[in-house]
């Protein structure tokens, strides 16, 4: 008897996970509610691998800089982090106000929290120029518990191959705090140079 109880409520978990995973899906495939960052990374990712251009990366750690240029690189691995800022991820659909301004080079659009103590993506900026194509995108992401707190600043910017958006560098800088320790700053920029 007890053994056919069981059963039963594993049937109906799994029925649950499986409703929950569809449902997810369906969402996952709606049509974006802010700019869409995955979708013009996974383009960028597609373009760059295509070209095969080398990479300069500068990285600062307390202070001490070391350069390195790359080639035959893994741009789905390197341009990952920046999907993290992915505005159109289910859990935060509807939960930022977008502003949008005029610039002289075409227009800015902003995106920021409506709840101000919301973590995660703190903010989202996108630069256009007059065709409609994004100059650069700056974005923080903030995430902290009880003993560590993490922020992230991510800045792409952008040049124009044939009308087609194309990333020429990208900053990463982080800043850690972890309890009872110093805090963290590291900075990592990415100059990517064309054959």
């Amino acid at each position: 008897m007890i053994f056919r109880i069981y059963k039963i409520i594993g049937f109906v978990v799994i029925l649950f996970s499986l409703s929950s995973c569809q449902q997810e899906k369906s969402s996952v495939t709606a049509d974006p509610l802010y700019f869409d960052i995955v979708t013009l990374i996974d383009r960028q990712v597609e373009l760059l691998s295509s070209i095969n251009p080398s990479l300069v990366k500068a990285y600062e750690v307390e202070g001490k800089v070391e350069t390195r240029t790359l080639g035959d690189i893994n741009w789905e691995g390197e341009l990952s982090i920046f999907k993290e800022a992915d505005l159109n991820s289910p859990v935060l659909r509807g939960k930022y106000l977008k502003k949008e301004e005029k610039t002289d080079q075409g227009k800015r659009v902003s995106y920021t929290p409506i709840d101000i103590l919301q973590k995660g993506i703190s903010t989202f900026v996108v630069e256009f120029d007059e065709s409609e194509n994004p100059t650069s995108i700056q974005t923080e992401l903030i995430s902290d518990n009880i003993v560590f707190s993490s922020q992230r600043k991510l800045s792409l910017y952008f040049d124009q191959l044939k009308g087609t958006p194309i990333l020429k560098s990208y900053s990463i800088l982080s800043k850690e705090n972890l309890i009872f320790k110093k805090e963290e700053a590291n900075r990592l920029n990415g100059t990517i140079t064309f054959p």
